[in-house]
C-alpha cells in the first residue's frame, strides 16, 4: 500500500510530538539508520510488554512467569512499512519538506505498530486477567488493577484509531482502525465476562447458564472480530489488484489470510460444533427428580442416568 507521503503534510501534535518525529526522520534517512531505529523501537516495545507484566504480577512473581517477547514483531512492521513507503528515496536531499514527508510516514508506521501491540498484549494477558475474576474475596485494588488495565488498553486503542483517521485518507486507515475497533469490542466482552464472574462469585447460589452468556458474548465479538479480518483481506487484495504485486505487501497478505481468516473460521467452526455435540449430550440425560434428590440428600442436583 502506498502512502500519501507526495502530500503536504500539517503537523498539527504538540511542539515536542514534533520534534521527536523528526529526529526519528533524521535517523532514518539511510539504510543503516533505519535499520537502527527499527532495533531501538523493538526494545521500546518490549520494555512495555515488561511494564504491563510487571503491573500484572508484580515484581515478586515477575521473573518467574515472564514470558520472553522481544519486541521484534513491531520493529520489522515499522522497518518494512517504512521501506515499502519509499522513505529510503531521495535520501540525500536536506530539504525541510522532505524531513517533514519522513516525519510524517514514521508516525504512521508508529501508529499501526502500537495497533499491533495493543492487540497482541491484550490477547497475551487477557486468560491471566480474567483469572482475577475468580476470586471475588481478593482485595478490592487487585480488581481495580485488572479493569484499569482494560480501559487503558481500550482508551489508547480508540486514541489510536481517531489519530489515525485525523492524518490519512480513510483508504489508509481502514486496517488501524478495524483491529482498534476490534481489540475494543474484545476488551468490553472481557469486562462483560469479568463482571459476570465476580457477580456469580459473590452469590451464595451460582447463576444460571453462566457458561452460555459468557460464551454467547464471546462468541459475538470473536464472529465480529472474523469479519473485520476478512474486510482487511478483501482490502488488502483490492490494493494488490489496484497497485500490483508487492514484494512487502503480498506475503503478509497471504499469511493474514491463512492465520487470521482460514485458522480463525477452522478453529471456530471446530468450537461450534463441539459446544454443538456437548449440548446434545446434555440433553440427552435424565433430570434427576425430587425424590431421587432427596434419597441422596441433594447432594448432586446436575442429571444422572
Amino acid at each position: 500500500m502506498s502512502w500519501p507521503v507526495d502530500v503536504n503534510v500539517t503537523l498539527t501534535e504538540l511542539a515536542w510530538l514534533r520534534f521527536l518525529s523528526l529526529c526519528a526522520a533524521e535517523c532514518c534517512k539511510t539504510s543503516l539508520g533505519l535499520v537502527a531505529t527499527s532495533i531501538v523501537i523493538s526494545y521500546v516495545f518490549y520494555y512495555l510488554n515488561v511494564l504491563v507484566n510487571v503491573y500484572i504480577y508484580g515484581l515478586r512473581e515477575y521473573s518467574t512467569r515472564y514470558g520472553c517477547v522481544n519486541g521484534w514483531v513491531e520493529g520489522l512492521l515499522v522497518f518494512l512499512m517504512c521501506v515499502r513507503s519509499g522513505i529510503l528515496t531521495n535520501y540525500n536531499a536536506m530539504e525541510y519538506k522532505v524531513l517533514l514527508k519522513r516525519a510524517f510516514v514514521i508516525r504512521i508506521t508508529l501508529l499501526f505498530a502500537v495497533t499491533v501491540f495493543l492487540k497482541v498484549t491484550y490477547e497475551k494477558y487477557e486468560s491471566v486477567i480474567l483469572s482475577f475474576s475468580s476470586s471475588p474475596t481478593e482485595k478490592l485494588f487487585k480488581h481495580f488493577r485488572a479493569l484499569l488495565l482494560y480501559i487503558i488498553f481500550m482508551i489508547c486503542s480508540l486514541v489510536v484509531a481517531f489519530t489515525t483517521s485525523q492524518l490519512v485518507h480513510i483508504t489508509v486507515c481502514i486496517p488501524v482502525i478495524i483491529i482498534c475497533l476490534s481489540t475494543s469490542l474484545q476488551i468490553l466482552a472481557s469486562i462483560a465476562t469479568y463482571g459476570l464472574f465476580l457477580y456469580d462469585g459473590s452469590r451464595s447460589c451460582p447463576l444460571e447458564n453462566l457458561d452460555d452468556s459468557v460464551y454467547y458474548i464471546r462468541s459475538t465479538v470473536r464472529v465480529i472480530d472474523f469479519l473485520g479480518s476478512v474486510i482487511l483481506a478483501c482490502t488488502g487484495v483490492w490494493v494488490i489488484k489496484t497497485e500490483g504485486l508487492s514484494w512487502i505487501q503480498t506475503p503478509m497478505l497471504i499469511l493474514h489470510c491463512f492465520i487470521n481468516v482460514w485458522q480463525r473460521f477452522q478453529n471456530g467452526w471446530k468450537s461450534f460444533l463441539q459446544r454443538r455435540e456437548a449440548m446434545r449430550k446434555v440433553d440427552s440425560l435424565a433430570s434427576a427428580t425430587k425424590t431421587q434428590l432427596s434419597n441422596h440428600d441433594d447432594v448432586c442436583p446436575i442429571c444422572f442416568k
